[in-house]
């Protein structure tokens, strides 16, 4: 039996998980954690192992549900709770619906909108660095990385662009909803209202589409599933609802976490000026070093082994992503950041099989212009050094920086 504890809201775990999952991956690769409630899983062979096996793991698993925390950090004010699941998200279900879902998503996504979305992700990342290019200096995750994926969704949807900041703070509700962290007086309160608000918005918009054939719903409604049941308002309004949240926070997280490491890293941001094309390489490096999720829930519903350990019927288990992705077996040298790695793409943090991210090439495509349009209009970025503390967000999904204030210097 492994003598390690997680505290998952320690700082030092907060701040720098990576050490706690080293260990873990060396003694106890599938280790349950009394102060969670469920296993985590930390090496790459067996999260996909996981991930893969649909038969014996399924949902998005239970929420941590765990010890409170006072018992494991008296000092903490902060408590682990059960993250609502699902909220509405087409992603959340499972079987034919989930397939249904699917299949909406993979047309919402497809590689012919992609392209056609990327003159507007040109124009919306321009224009965001016009905004504060001259300034030479930048709070980069507010002003840069929270600001396209708003914008880039909103123009995909058929919403006011210019409502960005409204879409981004729905967003940041719902991942609150789902943090594993009990939120402040008053923050529950405020995350169910603009639930309900969101969920309002995605209704009323799916409603105004639904008979104009050129709009996002209307492309939507002539896709034919197996079974010829036509999509339903609720199934397009998930849909949607699913783009606006989970669409903002993993591109948000990619992007800040890729800029911190390029300027964290003397003469990273100068290669790739000179290089451009390790651009797309250099966000698979990212997002294997620094991935924007840290992990994904699962429910075990047969007695299964992992990785040399039984997992209970009923038993919960998170995917850690951000342990298989430094995991040494896969990855000679885990913990150096190599624009140049060859195995960066095999990274996991998309997920793999059939949860595999369907927003991926989306994320993928706004890190990729985003990077061009900065090393093209900026000759060198550099961490501001007396405006940062690096610190992350507390939540035991998602993994970014609070703040990343960079000095900039226009080409």
């Amino acid at each position: 039996m492994s003598q390690i504890s997680y505290n998952p809201v320690d700082d030092e775990n907060v701040e720098c998980p990576y050490p706690l999952f080293a260990a873990l991956r060396r003694e106890a690769p599938v280790h349950y954690s009394p102060e969670l409630g469920y296993y985590l899983v930390t090496r790459y062979e067996d999260c996909v192992a996981v991930m893969l096996n649909t038969d014996a793991f399924k949902g998005f698993g239970p929420a941590p549900i765990g010890l409170e925390l006072a018992e494991v950090c008296p000092a903490d004010p902060r408590r682990l709770h059960r993250p609502q699941q699902g909220l509405g998200l087409a992603m959340s279900k499972e079987g034919a619906a989930y397939r249904r879902s699917r299949r909406l998503f993979n047309a919402a996504l497809s590689p012919e909108v992609l392209a056609a979305l990327e003159p507007d992700i040109r124009r919306i990342v321009g224009d965001l660095i016009d905004q504060w290019i001259d300034a030479g200096t930048v709070e980069f995750i507010d002003r840069f990385a929270s600001a396209v994926p708003a914008r880039v969704i909103a123009v995909m949807l058929g919403y006011p662009e210019a409502d960005w900041q409204t879409y981004r703070r729905w967003a940041d509700s719902f991942i609150d909803a789902i943090s594993g962290l009990v939120l402040p007086d008053g923050r529950e309160q405020e995350v169910m209202a603009e639930r309900a608000a969101t969920l309002a918005f995605q209704q009323e918009r799916v409603a105004e589409q639904w008979e104009d054939p050129e709009s996002f719903v209307g492309r939507l409604r002539r896709i034919r599933h197996h079974d010829d049941v036509p999509s339903t308002r609720e199934e397009l309004a998930s849909l949607s609802l699913s783009l606006l949240t989970g669409g903002l926070d993993t591109t948000t997280n990619l992007l800040g976490n890729a800029m911190y490491e390029l300027a964290s890293r003397p003469g990273h941001w100068q290669r790739l000026r000179r290089t451009p094309a390790l651009i797309p390489n250099m966000i698979e490096e990212a997002l294997r070093h620094e991935p924007p999720t840290t992990g994904l829930y699962r429910s075990c519903v047969a007695d299964t082994e992992v990785g040399g350990t039984l997992i209970p019927r009923g038993a919960g288990l998170m995917v850690c992503f951000a342990s298989g992705n430094r995991d040494e077996a896969q990855f000679p040298e885990p913990e150096s950041f190599d624009m140049e790695r060859d195995n960066a793409r095999a990274n996991i943090s998309f997920g793999k099989g059939m949860r595999f991210c369907p927003g991926a090439p989306l994320a993928r495509l706004e890190g990729r212009i985003a990077f061009e349009e900065l090393t093209r209009r900026l000759a060198d970025v550099r961490l501001s050094p007396s405006r940062n503390d690096f610190r992350h967000i507390p939540s035991l999904l998602f993994r970014r920086l609070q703040r990343l204030w960079l000095d900039v210097d226009a080409a």
